[in-house]
């Protein structure tokens, strides 16, 4: 089965003039598995280019399907940041990184993964309500090539108007812009590694998530 990752990434001006990221080794797996977490960064997505500084990881932390939160810890692995999350049931996982510089009273990057566990798992709720993030409102499990994807941006569940650039494999972009709510559609046009970001000022977030052919 060919893997599909679409990656919703924003871009933040002054601090971040590259983006972040979020992968796993595995964005489809079961209740029990180990999932390992990469925090990525630089300009040639899906590669990493270097790993973000330890002062600039704010909170690594992801959501379970019941809405617990909990902590983990991401180390430097050679051109990123690796960490580890534990699977211990069927549903959709929400893994977060934010950024933000020490000086900064608020944070200014945030990057989100989803992980469906034990098959299709929809509905979820994918906005958190806190920061800037790029919402699917359909369900991430049961998309396929030619589908469509619903977005929405919001910061704190206030829409945002902007454009979302997307980049499919690494290669040509393209954008698609958003309306006064913050609605916007893509199209999958493919299977294949998306990279969606998009900016609100000085401050950005990102999405990824995988899907089977």
């Amino acid at each position: 089965m060919k893997k599909f990752i679409i990656a919703l990434l924003s871009f933040t001006g002054l601090l971040f003039a590259h983006e972040n990221w979020l992968m796993t080794d595995q964005f489809i797996t079961a209740p029990g598995e180990t999932v390992t977490v990469y925090l990525c960064g630089g300009h040639y997505f899906p590669e990493s280019g270097f790993a973000v500084k330890d002062k600039l990881v704010y909170k690594t932390y992801f959501i379970a399907p019941g809405g617990d939160t909990t902590a983990f810890k991401t180390t430097v692995d050679g051109r990123r940041r690796r960490g580890e999350i534990t699977i211990a049931e069927k549903g959709t996982y929400q893994v977060v990184a934010v950024l933000k510089r020490p000086q900064k009273k608020e944070p200014e990057y945030w990057t989100k993964a989803v992980i469906v566990s034990g098959g299709k798992t929809e509905p979820v709720n994918y906005a958190s309500g806190k920061g800037l993030e790029i919402v699917p409102e359909t369900g991430i499990s049961k998309l396929n090539p030619g589908d469509s994807l619903p977005l929405r941006i919001l910061y704190n569940n206030t829409p945002v108007k902007g454009t979302v650039s997307v980049s499919i494999d690494g290669k040509k972009n393209f954008t698609r812009k958003t309306d006064g709510d913050g609605r916007t559609i893509l199209t999958i046009k493919r299977s294949g590694t998306y990279m969606l970001y998009v900016t609100r000022g000085a401050q950005g977030s990102s999405l990824t998530f995988y899907i089977g052919e």
